[in-house]
């Protein structure tokens, strides 16, 4: 029998009044991690716009990355700035350089470059090249909930692979509804999948004790990883089946990576 799904847990801004409310003392220890968040994040995207050229930009970003510093604050710093560009029109000088014959570089066009660069580089970082680790970090980025489970079902189910005939009998290979694997291979093994989320949740738990992130930026992301988990799920019910081996490994495994520490 199907379990049913856990609540969404994540703050949400009336959450977070009902604690201003009820409980202050917390609500301001959350209010100063979160804005102290937002200063780390202005000082490294000045950092940023203050590395001149090309080559110590992505220099620049690199250490940022390894350094921890591309955390929820720079990225909600990064994508504020660029939205004041947009609404401010920025871009417009693009329009006003073409009629002079020119080409100019704005605001607008450097934060949306600085802010590409950081996300590749950030995904380099946490991926680590590892097919698994790299379909977490592109679910963890993607906010429609059915494109998450078509990247699921095409990573995580293997391809069918089609009988074939012989002397008029068709002779069956390992079977799997359609996927993205190849040869009755996955893209990503299930094994992979949830160790990846196991230890993508271990790393964020290990950061915000690091105070690498906030309390409330590590709850979203270990939520969304959760909700990810749940999908997941679903997938491996009709791809495999409700007994399969495939659909015990992950429940099992991420149970004890979800349960309360």
């Amino acid at each position: 029998m199907e379990s049913a799904e856990p609540p969404d847990n994540r703050l949400t801004p009336t959450m977070l009044e009902q604690l201003k409310i009820n409980s202050p003392s917390v609500y301001q220890a959350l209010d100063d991690l979160q804005t102290a968040s937002l200063e780390r994040g202005m000082s490294t995207l000045k950092t940023l716009l203050d590395s001149g050229e090309v080559r110590a930009l992505d220099k620049s970003i690199t250490d940022s990355a390894k350094g921890g510093f591309l955390d929820e604050g720079f990225f909600r710093v990064i994508n504020i700035n660029i939205e004041q560009a947009r609404k401010e029109g920025e871009e417009e000088g693009d329009e006003a350089a073409a009629s002079a014959g020119t080409t100019v570089t704005t605001r607008f066009q450097i934060l949306s470059h600085i802010l590409t660069r950081c996300q590749e580089e950030l995904e380099k970082l946490i991926s680590n090249d590892t097919p698994a680790t790299a379909l977490v970090v592109k679910l963890l980025r993607t906010e429609d909930k059915g494109i998450r489970r078509n990247l699921l079902k095409n990573s995580l189910v293997p391809a069918k692979i089609k009988g074939i005939m012989v002397d008029g009998v068709e002779i069956k290979g390992p079977e799997g509804k359609a996927g993205g694997g190849s040869g009755g291979k996955a893209l990503v093994s299930v094994e992979d999948f949830v160790d990846s989320v196991s230890d993508t949740v271990e790393n964020v738990r290990r950061m915000k004790e690091e105070e690498a992130v906030d309390l409330t930026a590590s709850v979203n992301i270990i939520e969304s990883l959760r909700q990810i988990s749940i999908e997941a799920r679903g997938v491996c019910i009709e791809a495999f089946g409700e007994g399969s081996e495939e659909l015990k490994l992950l429940e099992i495994s991420l149970q004890s990576t979800f349960r309360p520490g």
